[in-house]
């Protein structure tokens, strides 16, 4: 025998897992914009990352502090290969 369900249990379960798939995404995105450092001056470059998927924003391609190019390769460093 088969149990039924109400209509109100099966939209909020997918209201309660919308809502934690949009937590998540959310948290991962702020660790992603803390933690993304410019490679010459430290610099939190999450102005650049957040005007990324804006088509009105104009592009961002330099380090707003310290003006070096996200665009050119990064110099190697003693340490690696």
């Amino acid at each position: 025998m088969m149990q039924k369900t109400t209509p109100g249990f099966a939209a909020l379960a997918l209201a309660l897992g919308i809502g934690a798939a949009a937590l998540l995404i959310a948290c991962v995105m702020s660790a992603v914009l803390l933690r993304t450092k410019c490679p010459r001056c430290g610099f939190s470059l999450r102005k650049v990352i957040s005007r990324g998927g804006s088509p009105t924003l104009p592009k961002l391609d330099a380090c707003p502090h310290c003006g070096v190019s996200l665009d050119e390769p990064m110099e190697e460093t003693a340490g690696s290969s």
